[in-house]
């Protein structure tokens, strides 16, 4: 059991013998290595582990095949008196210790462990999942409640499952931290509060469902919100930016229209939803002592666009559509607004019309383009229907989480993040070369693209080895591909976020409408990953130290303090140096149901920021999901590095991607 003697320290596995003189003989080592999933694994690495948390006092890992072809590991865990350990709680620790491979799908709980006639574990004895006390992975079991019911439905559409078990892990599942803003704001319209939070802490249906009936309602802030309101992280870095054209940052929703709808509904939708969701009333001016923001009260003068294109040959109407957005596009002012627009094109009989959504990025991104196509369409069916609208409550006000963001820049919580944020090893970062010197010429106009895929069965193949480790494979290879390129291993690259995560109490951010999403910088030592397993291993280590997830990095831009900006200046100086972006993308569920008024339209109109505007990267990697297969799109620019450069990277950041589930 762990015990030491003549200077050896002994560990579960080891087969020992007690000599006369009361020291132990080292005779050999029991093999527990089992192959799981293409994966060699030393089950007494996961007991070891398992052991070392506070609430196990034995445990014990199998392999169990309880029906053909389904090899699994299972975790059987006798607590501690007095103990009741909680599974996210057990699984939790070996993440922070193990990489994904290695994880249990399942735990028991047991009271104590059947034992053989001659007193040792009896491994055949042991329960199937479903015969201990309830855990996460194991067998299927049905909800039993009317909560529970409407939980295993939701988390079946947004998770696109056939069915759900209320003891099934969500984020082991495919969920993550955007869906699950989807699920708190699709059980709300059911009639069950949930927090961030406790999604977080709570992972499965069963857990959930208890904790909901005991969530008192969050109140519901429908209040209009007027008035100045202090810039986010995000916003004060890229007004900070000399742009060209500012205004030309944008995100555009396209949607090909299945019923012809009446254009003044549409405006009237329009209308409702720019004084429903507060962001989309913001404007920003230049003063004096910086930028300044503020929500403006509603308008009567709505952004709505109708654009008969009916009498036009399909080739002229692509023409005058793309045209006109770009008119649109034009029209977005950060000073006197709006930086919203809307556009309905009637293309005739034969064609379905096309509505059209922009926004500018400092007030919206792409989760909140989901909140706003569902508000479209229910705001038009219940126009049309001579109802009054009433849409889902927008949850915590962009203004608050501006103020709660404000606050946080003066406490002392911050300053002790900005310890970890200038205690890296910047002096040992290595940046990537540049095959041309012209960063003068990093511009939109500049940029090219480099795009490869894994296939169907590799895509498969990742997300089964890795159902919540998706990212951090995807930076483990980053990490290695960086120090290839740079011939060193420390690198560097801004991850980008989404930026809704739970930090505050009683902050919902499910339904909020604003740009949430942000950047912070990675520094990767790669010195110990010899392997593809110690890369892994030593990465998630690695990023599990940094604050709050990064979310707060960005808030040290707001502290009014001297001394402070000092410090944030030279981070900025040795983070955004030649940055690379790297950007995951999960896809967001659906809003459209069967009866929608809109679906995404396939092919889409040329919306890009203006040509002029400057890159302030010099390689961006924007990894998603198309089609069941995971897509790598590499941007660059054809001022900074050759085709062949970026090809022969993208190539090597492949294969390292590979290298971590064959």
């Amino acid at each position: 059991g762990g015990g030491a003697g003549g200077g050896r320290l002994y560990r579960t596995g080891d087969l020992v013998r007690y000599l006369s003189d009361g020291n132990l003989e080292f005779l050999g080592r029991i093999d527990h290595q089992v192959k799981v999933r293409g994966h060699r694994i030393e089950l007494g690495e996961i007991e070891s582990a398992l052991g070392e948390h506070a609430d196990v006092r034995e445990s014990v890992v199998i392999v169990r095949e309880d029906s053909p072809g389904d090899r699994r590991l299972v975790a059987y865990i006798v607590p501690r008196p007095q103990t009741d350990p909680s599974v996210s709680a057990l699984r939790n620790s070996l993440k922070a210790k193990l990489p994904d491979y290695m994880l249990p799908s399942a735990f028991v709980l047991l009271d104590q462990f059947p034992l053989t006639p001659n007193g040792k574990i009896d491994r055949k004895a042991l329960p199937a999942p479903n015969g201990g006390r309830p855990s996460s992975g194991g067998e299927w079991i049905a909800p039993r409640t009317p909560t529970e019911e409407q939980l295993a439905r939701i988390w079946a559409e947004v998770l696109r499952l056939k069915r759900v078990g209320v003891y099934d892990d969500f984020f082991e599942s495919g969920g993550d931290s955007l869906l699950s803003l989807q699920v708190i704001a699709r059980a709300r319209q059911s009639g069950i509060h949930l927090t961030p939070r406790q999604m977080f802490q709570q992972h499965t249906i069963a857990e959930l469902a208890a904790a909901a009936d005991a969530t008192p309602e969050m109140q519901a802030q429908d209040s209009l919100a007027i008035g100045s309101i202090p810039l986010t992280p995000d916003q004060y870095r890229f007004l900070g930016r000399a742009q060209v054209f500012p205004e030309h940052w944008l995100l555009a929703l396209e949607m090909e229209v299945l019923f012809p709808l009446a254009p003044n509904l549409l405006k009237q939708a329009t209308h409702i939803l720019l004084t429903h969701h507060d962001a989309l009333r913001t404007h920003f001016v230049r003063e004096a002592d910086g930028w300044r923001q503020w929500i403006a009260e509603p308008d009567q003068d709505t952004p709505f666009t109708y654009v008969d294109l009916g009498q036009l040959s399909s080739q002229e109407q692509d023409a005058a559509m793309q045209a006109r957005a770009v008119e649109l596009r034009s029209g977005l002012n950060l000073a006197k607004g709006p930086l919203v627009q809307t556009a309905y094109f009637h293309l005739g009989q034969e064609r379905p019309g096309r509505f059209l959504l922009i926004m500018h990025r400092l007030i919206s991104d792409a989760y909140s383009l989901q909140v706003l196509a569902t508000d479209f369409q229910t705001a038009y069916q219940q126009l049309a229907a001579g109802e009054v609208v009433q849409l889902s409550p927008k949850t915590t006000s962009y203004k608050e989480w501006a103020d709660k963001l404000s606050a946080h820049a003066r406490s002392t919580d911050l300053l002790q993040e900005l310890d970890y944020w200038t205690g890296l090893p910047w002096e040992r970062v290595a940046y990537p070369p540049l095959d041309m010197a012209d960063e003068a010429g990093n511009t939109i106009a500049s940029t090219r693209t480099q795009i490869l895929s894994l296939s169907k069965d590799e895509t498969e193949t990742l997300l089964k080895i890795y159902p919540t480790g998706l990212q951090d494979v995807l930076l483990t290879a980053l990490g290695q591909t960086l120090a290839y390129w740079t011939e060193s291993p420390h690198v560097l690259f801004i991850l980008i976020i989404n930026g809704r995560e739970a930090i505050f109490e009683d902050v919902d951010l499910s339904r909020t409408v604003g740009h949430f999403a942000l950047g912070h910088p990675v520094v990767l030592d790669m010195t110990n990953a010899h392997t593809p397993v110690e890369a892994l291993a030593s990465v998630k280590e690695q990023l599990a130290r940094i604050p709050n997830r990064g979310i707060t990095h960005g808030v040290l831009h707001l502290v009014k303090r001297e001394d402070v900006q000092a410090k944030v200046k030279k981070l900025d100086e040795d983070s955004y140096r030649r940055k690379v972006v790297f950007n995951y993308a999960p896809p967001l569920v659906s809003s459209f149901s069967s009866d929608a008024l809109f679906q995404p339209a396939q092919q889409t109109m040329d919306l890009n920021e203006n040509p002029e505007n400057k890159r302030d990267y010099i390689l961006k990697c924007t990894v998603s999901t198309l089609q069941d297969q995971l897509v790598f799109v590499w941007e660059y620019s054809s001022n900074l590095h050759r085709p062949d450069t970026i090809e022969a990277i993208a190539h090597f950041y492949l294969d390292s991607v590979r290298a971590l589930f064959h």
